[in-house]
């Protein structure tokens, strides 16, 4: 008889003395059966479970998008098309671009912060000195653009001044290395701050750098002129 079993069957087989040890080694072989057991069905279902997901997280992920610069008109007549196509498992109509479903509202009018903006218009409104991200872009480039592109609509951006008890213009001449971007310059409208409106849509750099620095605190225009200058108007 191999050592194991014999070690085993003295501890399960005991003497009538040791009948409590015996109860003892029963009690924790069948502990450790049952939560071995346990363990097997819940990997069995988490795999099944993960194969399913991912099963329908692709299936739901397209790997084609078909679409019309003047819009789908009738998506039904697309989908058919599509679907006798070779190879094609499936198609389905979705809606892309929540923005411009916004945006074919008219006045439609989006008003978000902003940490900082430079005098060319980039706006910042996920990270402070540099690269430290304090806020996600949650959905602002959405709304923003709904407001820019809308009819009669406005995209409006607010920020103070300063910070740091106005120790540092939030209106910059550019971007802080690292910085985030969360609305590009080409999409910049409308920045207000406490000293006024600073309207950027359609203008170029200089006109840009004009505006920004008119609704800049004071204490900051002059530095800020002079580096913008330096930018764009050189000698």
């Amino acid at each position: 008889m191999p050592f194991e079993l014999q070690i085993a069957l003295r501890y399960l087989l005991a003497k009538r003395r040791q009948v409590f040890i015996s109860v003892i080694s029963l009690v924790s072989t069948v502990g450790v059966t049952v939560g071995v057991m346990a363990l097997v069905i819940a990997l069995a279902l988490m795999t099944g479970l993960q194969r399913e997901l991912q099963d329908r997280i692709l299936g739901s992920s397209a790997h084609i998008f078909v679409w019309k610069p003047s819009g789908i008109e009738d998506y039904r007549a697309e989908v058919a098309k599509l679907r006798a196509v070779p190879g094609v498992v499936g198609a389905a109509p979705a809606v892309m671009g929540k923005a411009m479903i916004m945006a074919s509202s008219d006045n439609f009018v989006a008003i978000n912060n902003a940490i900082t903006v430079d005098l060319l218009g980039q706006i910042n409104a996920e990270s402070v000195f540099g690269g430290r991200i304090v806020n996600g872009t949650g959905g602002q480039p959405e709304m923003h653009l709904a407001g820019a592109f809308s009819p009669g609509g406005r995209a409006i951006t607010l920020l103070p001044s300063t910070a740091m008890g106005g120790a540092v213009s939030r209106v910059q001449v550019q971007m802080e290395a690292g910085s985030l971007v969360t609305i590009p310059r080409f999409y910049a409208d409308t920045v207000i701050t406490e000293y006024g409106v600073a309207r950027l849509w359609g203008k170029n750099h200089r006109q840009r750098a004009e505006e920004m620095i008119a609704v800049a605190h004071p204490d900051h225009r002059d530095d800020l002129r002079t580096q913008a200058r330096a930018l764009w108007w050189p000698d």
